[in-house]
């Protein structure tokens, strides 16, 4: 697929759109949280504290699941061994959390320790992702008795 299709399908496309919204998103709250927020010592409580080291997992996980998504959607001719839509979601959901968990590892080597809590909430962003995705994609229609009114 050529740039002008890309352009093309992203305009036409509101899932496309959507989920391209979710990853900007996401990586606008990593760099939100990490250099605006974390700098300013807002004297947070306990719970804020550990929110502002865990959710640029979450974020990130976010961003990454939907922008490993698109790629692959939009360039599905040569990701030709993920036949799916569905096998393309869950390769990138399982690249995510693989990839973020190994970074984990990799910073224990500049002196950091592993954080569970930092693993855990790369597979709750990348589910959440994963689970936004499919709604996104698959047009699932929420039944409205379920919606709070």
């Amino acid at each position: 697929m050529n740039d002008r299709e890309l352009l093309l399908n992203f305009r036409k496309d509101i899932r496309i759109r959507r989920i391209a919204i979710c990853e900007i998103l996401s990586f606008v709250g990593v760099i939100i949280i990490k250099g605006v927020l974390r700098p300013m010592h807002l004297g947070l409580s306990d719970t804020g504290i550990f929110l502002m080291g865990t959710l640029p997992n979450f974020f990130a996980a976010m961003g990454f699941v939907a922008l490993f998504f698109l790629i692959s959607e939009l360039h599905s001719d040569k990701v030709a061994f993920l036949k799916s839509s569905a096998a393309r979601l869950n390769a990138s959901t399982a690249l995510t959390i693989v990839g973020l968990s190994v970074w984990e590892v990799i910073e224990t080597l500049f002196g950091s320790r592993i954080d569970p809590y930092d693993i855990a909430m790369t597979i709750a962003g990348s589910l959440c992702s994963y689970l936004f995705i499919q709604l996104a994609w698959h047009r699932i229609k929420v039944s409205s008795n379920f919606m709070m009114h």
